[in-house]
C-alpha cells in the first residue's frame, strides 16, 4: 500500500460535541486575560461616558450665567 493513499483513503473524523465554559483542571489564564480585556472596556467607555457628562454639565452652567 503506498503512503499517499493510505492519507487519502483515511477516514476522517468529526467532532460529535462542542462544550462552552471553563475546565475545573486547565490553567484559568485564558480566563483571566478574557476578564481584564473586558474591564479595560468597560473602564474606557465609562471615562468617555464621564467625561462627556462633565462637559455637558459645565456647558450648561456656563450659559445660565
Amino acid at each position: 500500500m503506498d503512503f499517499r493513499c493510505a492519507f487519502r483513503c483515511a477516514r476522517r473524523g468529526r467532532v460529535l460535541a462542542v462544550k462552552t465554559g471553563s475546565n475545573p483542571n486547565s490553567s484559568s489564564l485564558g480566563v483571566d486575560v478574557t476578564l481584564l480585556l473586558a474591564a479595560g472596556v468597560a473602564a474606557s467607555l465609562l471615562s468617555l461616558l464621564g467625561g462627556t457628562l462633565v462637559r455637558w454639565v459645565v456647558g450648561r452652567r456656563r450659559e445660565k450665567r
